[in-house]
């Protein structure tokens, strides 16, 4: 796996927790694609990136975070990692 890019995403309404959410999409996945893969997602593999993800992003190397079918939703359509971090903003990480 590599990452081709990391983006932060402005939550100016959040209506959660109000915590910080990961996501993790594959490049040039379709949306049939995704629908199929939403509940298979490698988890244990995307934990490997964090200590990348958590300097880019210039946040605490020891942040807690925690894998969520739910993340982004309660259908289990938007898997992801919460972390133990309130902002307004989410992180999006494409990779390939």
């Amino acid at each position: 796996m590599k990452i081709v890019k990391m983006k932060k995403v402005e939550c100016l309404e959040r209506r959660d927790t109000g915590k910080v959410k990961v996501y993790f999409w594959p490049q040039g996945e379709n949306v049939l694609d995704n629908v199929k893969n939403r509940h298979r997602r490698p988890s244990q593999v995307y934990k490997e990136y964090f200590s990348k993800i958590l300097k880019s992003f210039k946040l605490p190397l020891d942040l807690k975070y925690q894998w969520s079918q739910t993340a982004g939703c309660s259908c289990g359509c938007s898997p992801g990692f919460v972390l133990a971090h309130k902002a307004k903003y989410d992180i999006h990480v494409t990779y390939r």
